[in-house]
């Protein structure tokens, strides 16, 4: 796959898979801190889905889709090598997540790592290794690579 077709593909599937990936860390850490059941809780979120999917996309979606960008942007070395791929997209996730977070609330309190770091870091792990086996990276050569392949090789 080529580098161009490679951000594109994965900046696209970032940002609609993993601002929902990420929610899954805000919600356990919610359920664990609340007076209310899980099951108060989900009905609570229910009632306000539309919203609630909005603001996912809007606070999580930018943080997501830079985090497909610089995952794509990857030297091929370390891309092709899955367990650093995976920690690396983490970590990469977490950080523009919480310098998004940063620059958006412009607050930095306990609620900070559940609400910034901790979905950015485990969307950015799931999604690192998700998103190259998703469909649609284009067919694949000759040689068993998807894409084309490289000048000079």
């Amino acid at each position: 796959m080529t580098t161009t077709r490679r951000i594109i593909h994965h900046a696209c599937w970032f940002a609609l898979l993993g601002p929902h990936i990420g929610v899954v860390v805000t919600l356990i850490r919610e359920i664990q801190t609340s007076s209310r059941t899980p099951a108060q809780l989900l009905l609570e979120i229910l009632t306000v889905l539309p919203i609630f999917m909005a603001l996912t996309w809007i606070i999580g979606g930018i943080s997501a889709l830079l985090t497909g960008i610089a995952t794509a942007c990857l030297p091929p070395r370390i891309y092709h090598c899955v367990w650093q791929r995976i920690v690396i997209s983490g970590a990469t996730g977490a950080l523009i997540a919480s310098a998004y977070w940063l620059l958006l609330i412009r607050d930095m309190d306990a609620e900070f790592i559940w609400m910034s770091a901790g979905p950015g870091l485990f969307a950015g792990l799931v999604m690192g290794w998700l998103v190259p086996r998703l469909p649609l990276r284009g067919k694949k050569n000759d040689t068993g690579v998807t894409g084309t392949p490289e000048p000079g090789h």
